[in-house]
């Protein structure tokens, strides 16, 4: 590899690297206050085990959105500059062609690429299934101490058809107040308030339940002609199963996003699958595969925007990465929601972005070259 090679090279994984930190810090501290600073606030006996688990996942996640990005805003700001400093037009008359002289960006777009790729392919559906949410990953954390599932001094609904709230003291809830939402409604069928509850859990192989042990209570039953009865017992006994949080965890490691590529590839082609979640499995396999491929496709418009611009100041570079990235995930975003309509073609929908920058590179790249 040549001077001038690592001369490109060094100036773009500069900026790519400043780049990198700034939209990962930002992607990160979003994703942290969104899913978990409040959750960690409602219940902070988690610790913070749980806070950096979360962080762990995030980073990999971030990475595969911010990468490219990052490339693309390094090679406008070093070819911006490059040509406010007239470096551009000393290199041509070097006798260096456009093609010889973007080779160092081409060769750091495939290698971005192949590390999106394997971001994409490999990490991201791990990082997906295993994300922080309440239902899924805390779960573990729930089955060893129950008294997590509930929030100190607020409305808890986690458990599908249940709302539940008291304050904690110890072991025990205090002034314990449930309601039993109907199936498919949004009427109450009984509402309940006990001085105290004992809480604990039950693990078998096959369920994990919840066992309330109810102190002092007041129950009040509703009818069906609106007149609800009243009955007050001193200590009574209450299990609920936590079968959902479970099923609603399954069901997520079976969504798309969260599927290996060799599942991907098993489910797409699964005739026991509707027509429309075949298209979804399709649809996330090219996603992953296009979106891989947006790095080469950057560097290739970010040379000719980035020489033409001829402005020192990276205010513009800023502003057309963010414009040209904005425009590439629009499109994306819907070719990806599209995915359970086989009829659109979602598949192909998501390389449109692809075709479309490439070829509007190429004919920018061309104009430059002929200059």
């Amino acid at each position: 590899m040549s001077l001038f090679d690592r001369y490109i090279i060094r100036q773009i994984l500069t900026a790519a690297g400043f780049a990198l930190a700034i939209f990962m810090i930002i992607m990160i501290l979003g994703n942290v206050y969104q899913e978990m600073l409040r959750k960690l606030a409602d219940r902070p006996d988690l610790g913070l085990g749980i806070f950096f688990d979360f962080i762990g996942v995030v980073i990999p996640l971030a990475l595969s959105y911010t990468l490219p990005f990052s490339f693309l805003m390094a090679v406008l700001l070093v070819f911006g500059r490059l040509s406010a400093d007239n470096e551009f037009i000393s290199m041509k008359m070097a006798g260096l062609g456009l093609w010889r002289i973007c080779r160092p960006v081409f060769l750091l777009g495939l290698l971005f690429t192949i590390i999106c790729l394997f971001l994409n392919v490999a990490i991201v559906p791990k990082c997906n299934n295993s994300k922080d949410d309440l239902k899924a990953n805390m779960i573990n954390y729930i089955k060893k101490d129950p008294l997590l599932l509930f929030a100190d001094g607020k409305v808890t609904s986690e458990l599908d058809g249940w709302k539940f709230f008291g304050k904690k003291n110890g072991s025990t809830m205090e002034n314990f107040q449930f309601v039993k939402i109907e199936k498919g409604g949004n009427e109450p069928e009984f509402i309940g308030i006990a001085k105290s509850a004992d809480i604990a859990s039950e693990i078998t192989d096959t369920d994990t339940s919840i066992f309330f042990t109810m102190k002092e209570q007041n129950v009040l039953i509703a009818e069906k002609d609106g007149v609800g009865q009243i009955a007050h017992i001193r200590e009574s006994p209450f299990a609920r199963s936590m079968g959902d949080l479970v099923s609603s965890a399954k069901r997520k490691s079976l969504e798309p996003d969260n599927v290996s590529v060799t599942q991907l590839l098993s489910l797409m082609k699964d005739e026991s699958l509707t027509p429309e979640r075949r298209s979804s499995y399709r649809t996330e396999f090219h996603i992953r595969l296009a979106g891989s491929m947006s790095c080469v496709i950057y560097g290739l418009m970010a040379v000719p925007l980035g020489v033409t611009s001829q402005r020192r100041e990276s205010t513009a570079g800023f502003v057309i990465a963010l414009g040209l990235a904005v425009g590439y995930h629009v499109l994306s975003i819907f070719a990806k929601d599209q995915h359970d309509s086989p009829e659109m073609f979602p598949h192909i929908l998501v390389w449109v972005p692809n075709v479309l920058f490439f070829v509007i590179g190429a004919v920018l790249f061309y104009r430059l070259s002929r200059k």
